[in-house]
């Protein structure tokens, strides 16, 4: 039977670091999260925006809670940015103010319901 040699903490953790060090950078994910939130959100207002002008009308409190919905739903975890540019696209939409809190509380009372 072969038995398994335990590594001196210090040992691993350089071992660690080596293989590390020796990954290039372009292989790990360089894509901010806080960037991609509000790039994704204004590129799908965009969006429906140029399918109401083509309809001849605008957009709605309906549809600008469902982009944001949208864009809400990619927070899975407590993320500091993410989280800062759902409040910053949350200012932006003051007018739409009651519709984006009752989908911020449904998203609450969904997560709550999963614990």
């Amino acid at each position: 039977m072969q038995s398994t040699k335990l590594l001196n903490p210090k040992t691993a953790t350089k071992a660690a670091e080596a293989v590390t060090n020796t990954m290039p950078n372009e292989l790990l994910p360089q894509k901010s999260p806080a960037s991609s939130i509000l790039d994704r959100f204004r590129y799908l207002l965009k969006q429906r925006q140029q399918s109401a002008v083509e309809e001849g009308g605008g957009l709605s409190t309906e549809d600008m809670v469902e982009i944001y919905g949208t864009v809400l739903n990619e927070l899975t975890f407590n993320s500091k940015p993410i989280i800062t540019d759902l409040t910053i696209i949350a200012g932006e939409l003051r007018e739409h103010g009651e519709g984006i809190a009752d989908a911020l509380c449904g998203r609450i009372v969904e997560v709550c319901i999963f614990f």
